[in-house]
Parts: structure tokens; C-alpha cells; sequence
């Protein structure tokens, strides 16, 4: 997996040194590059493709998740209001 992960770091410090030519200085908001980095070598260890090719699959993903947890929110909430109505009878 060393190959993936050397490949996905060097893209992505070849977008940030883009980023800086333009300019003696730049900001850049790590926290959104890394999750990228993550989704990266993911994609490029499991499947063999990089993160722009998956894009859609993991937008998918979070779509997936968020409906999962409000799901389940939704059940608990539901199973608790059962659950006081039927202490209070």
C-alpha cells in the first residue's frame, strides 16, 4: 500500500506547491485536503482508482450514512416514546 499512499502525497503536495506559485504566500484549509487525501489512498489501495474517479461513490456514501443515522434516530426516538407510554399506563 506504500505505492498508493507515496503516489496520492505527492499529488496532492504538487496542487499545493500550484497553489503557492501564484503567490509568495497562500492559505489552505487542510482539514477538506486531507479527508481528499484519505478518500485517495483508499480508493487507490482497495480499488485501484483514485479519489476523482470514485467521487461520485463516496458522495454516495455520506448521502448513504446520513439517511442511516436519521434512520435510526428516528427508530430510537419512536421506540422510546413506546417505551414512556407505556410506563405512564
Amino acid at each position: 500500500m506504500i505505492p498508493a499512499f507515496s503516489i496520492s502525497c505527492s499529488e496532492m503536495i504538487e496542487q499545493w506547491k500550484k497553489m503557492v506559485s501564484h503567490q509568495e504566500s497562500c492559505e489552505v484549509d487542510v482539514w477538506p485536503e486531507l479527508q481528499k487525501l484519505t478518500m485517495d489512498i483508499i480508493s487507490r489501495a482497495a480499488f485501484g482508482s483514485n479519489y476523482e474517479e470514485g467521487k461520485r461513490l463516496f458522495e454516495l456514501q455520506k448521502e448513504l450514512i446520513f439517511f442511516g443515522f436519521g434512520s435510526y434516530a428516528d427508530l430510537v426516538h419512536s421506540r422510546f416514546q413506546v417505551l414512556i407510554t407505556s410506563l405512564r399506563s
